[in-house]
C-alpha cells in the first residue's frame, strides 16, 4: 500500500506526521515530496528496482522516483485516521485507518532529525 502528505521533502517531526505528509503528497501526485518522505530501505529498494528496469526500458536509465505511482488515478485508500502504536528509539509503528474500514500498520524510521516512512513490498 502506498500512502502519501503535502509538505517539504525534509520529512516530519513525528512518525504520525511523516505518514500524514506521505498520504497527502501521494494524493496530490507530488512524486518529489513522496520520495523525500521515504526511508532509506525503501529508497534503496526502489534504486535497485530501477537498475533492473533499465534493460526492459530500452536501456534508458530509470530514476527510482519514476517507479512511484502517484497522481495517475484517484487513490484507492483514503486516510481517515493515524495512531502511533509503538515507538522504540529510531523506529515506530503507526496504525492507519481508511475510509472503507481498512486498517494497516506502517513502519517509520528516524533519519537524522526527521521521521520517514518505510513501505512494505
Amino acid at each position: 500500500m502506498l500512502l502519501a502528505g503535502v509538505g517539504c521533502s525534509a520529512g516530519a517531526r513525528s512518525p504520525e506526521g511523516a505518514v500524514r505528509k506521505l498520504a497527502d503528497a501521494s494524493a496530490a501526485g507530488d512524486r518529489d515530496a513522496v520520495w523525500g518522505l521515504l526511508g532509506p530501505d525503501t529508497r534503496r529498494r526502489l534504486e535497485e528496482e530501477a537498475k533492473r528496469a533499465a534493460p526492459v526500458a530500452g536501456r534508458r536509465a530509470i530514476a527510482p522516483e519514476e517507479l512511484i505511482a502517484v497522481g495517475w488515478e484517484p487513490p484507492r485508500f483514503r486516510l481517515t485516521g493515524i495512531r502511533l502504536r509503538e515507538k522504540r528509539g529510531d523506529e515506530a509503528q503507526v496504525e492507519v485507518r481508511g475510509a472503507n474500514g481498512e486498517v494497516d500498520r506502517v513502519r517509520c524510521v528516524r533519519v537524522g532529525d526527521r521521521w520517514a516512512v518505510e513501505l512494505s513490498r
